[in-house]
């Protein structure tokens, strides 16, 4: 039987398809890459492999917070605590509360809620609400005839024997029309202003709130209208032990309504967060570490700053997680997809 000769490793053989010479096993030759013209950014289409750098990322804490503040009536839900994540990170005692009741429209057709966020106890006025005999269209003033306070029963400490250090981490209140179809009307105005003393809600009329910067109205219709706490200083989330009740001063955010059918009742909530810190003889059960997020903060705060005073809820808080999202990673459009399935 007759051995099949070996060929020798550099032999020239013809090659049946392209009817050229070539050399077994010869490397190709290197294709010169094309330069694209101008100057090419090094990070273009390239994942990001590495500890994040800080100013591109956002901390768990930071996203409870934006949610807390944006929607604090759905993250009620979650059963989850959160703090303010400032530089002040101390262990607090964190919790939430949560007041429900009734406001009535008075025989003008007008009524409101009003609201001091920064009430820190149990005893103390948090707010006031119109009765079915409340005559005036204009936002009364504290302790007006025919209309009731609001107490924050669900805060867990009193005035005595001390105030203990507390900040409001975040505010929220809606209400909602509970009466017949046939007498739903009228207009609804929710606002906030985002710092105690800039200006005074009673004497005011509804037009007239309904004109503060940033103010929307809406038909009253079968759904809720809130606002949300938003400071713009943030000495307005240092921890104080001075407790601000409802006051002409005070009275820094609410709902109104105007125009609705006399004696028809509202239902309305009310949902607060709070840290409080432990001091020598004045013990805070429950204390945990508190997490400080500066750079995720400031992103948080931008978003605030773009958005209605007259505005709460769940579209809110997708809306900050797409603001947030596109400013950790503007070319990374995954970045918003992976926030909003963050809860």
């Amino acid at each position: 039987m007759n051995a099949t000769k070996r060929q020798p490793r550099n032999q020239k053989k013809r090659d049946p398809l392209a009817g050229t010479i070539v050399v077994a096993n010869q490397p190709r030759p290197k294709r010169r890459r094309r330069q694209p013209k101008g100057r090419q950014n090094p990070n273009q289409n390239r994942s990001f492999v590495g500890p994040v750098p800080p100013a591109n990322r956002i901390l768990p804490c930071t996203l409870d917070f934006l949610e807390a503040a944006a929607d604090p009536f759905g993250y009620a839900n979650t059963g989850r605590t959160v703090c303010y994540p400032d530089d002040q990170i101390r262990p607090s005692f964190k919790f939430s509360s949560k007041v429900v009741g009734t406001l009535t429209i008075g025989t003008g057709g007008f009524g409101c809620i009003l609201l001091s966020p920064a009430c820190i106890t149990n005893d103390g006025i948090l707010g006031q609400v119109t009765t079915k005999d409340y005559v005036p269209t204009t936002i009364p003033a504290v302790g007006a005839a025919n209309t009731n306070y609001i107490y924050n029963v669900d805060y867990p400490f009193p005035t005595a024997p001390a105030i203990r250090p507390t900040r409001i981490v975040a505010f929220g209140v809606r209400v909602k029309y509970i009466g017949k179809l046939v007498d739903r009307a009228g207009l609804v105005c929710p606002y906030s202003y985002n710092q105690y003393g800039q200006g005074a809600f009673p004497g005011k009329t509804f037009d007239s709130v309904a004109s503060l910067p940033n103010a929307k109205e809406y038909l009253v219709a079968d759904g809720w209208y809130g606002t949300t706490w938003m400071a713009t200083d943030a000495t307005d989330y240092r921890f104080t032990q001075t407790d601000s009740q409802l006051s002409t001063a005070q009275g820094v955010m609410g709902v109104f309504i105007s125009g609705a059918t006399s004696q028809t009742a509202f239902r309305y909530e009310i949902v607060a967060y709070y840290e409080v810190q432990p001091t020598p003889g004045i013990s805070a059960p429950g204390a945990t570490k508190s997490e400080s997020d500066l750079p995720g903060l400031s992103k948080v705060r931008d978003f605030f700053g773009t958005v209605s005073s007259s505005e709460v809820g769940r579209s809110l808080f997708q809306r900050g997680l797409r603001f947030v999202g596109n400013l950790i990673a503007p070319r990374l459009t995954q970045t918003a997809t992976m926030l909003l399935g963050y809860h």
